[in-house]
């Protein structure tokens, strides 16, 4: 069975999961390079930083019969790039919209929800909303 968000067993995701919880998005970065090492590898020399700011969406698919039983449909799941780190492309989901305006190059707004799939804890994770979306 998969495992989702902070109940994966990756350590070195942990600090990524831990700043949902309050609401927060960071992103790992290599000390030596100081650039963004989005996934984070065994081994690295990473700080975590803070990325706030706009993003744009880059892809998504709307999934509207149940493929994965942990959640219920319909929902978005979104590759987005942050304004701030744009060689940077994060997994998510997109929320608080009709989905039929999406559209390729939008502008996101970061904000965070509790997912609540099936056979797991619920979760923060940082989402993301058509910048109008208020």
């Amino acid at each position: 069975m998969a495992t989702f968000g902070p109940h994966s067993d990756d350590a070195l995701a942990a600090p990524f999961w831990n700043a949902a919880r309050e609401d927060r998005l960071v992103l790992p970065y290599d000390r030596a390079s100081g650039r963004c090492t989005w996934y984070p590898h065994a081994g690295a020399d990473i700080d975590w930083r803070e990325a706030k700011g706009p993003a744009r969406l880059v892809a998504w698919s709307v999934v509207r019969a149940p493929i994965n039983p942990d959640f219920e449909p319909p929902y978005a799941p979104a590759l987005v790039v942050l304004d701030c780190e744009p060689g940077v492309r994060l997994v998510t989901q997109i929320v608080d919209c009709d989905f039929a305006e999406l559209r390729c190059d939008m502008a996101l707004e970061l904000c965070f929800r509790t997912l609540e799939p099936r056979t797991h804890a619920p979760f923060r994770a940082p989402v993301f909303r058509p910048a109008h979306a208020r």
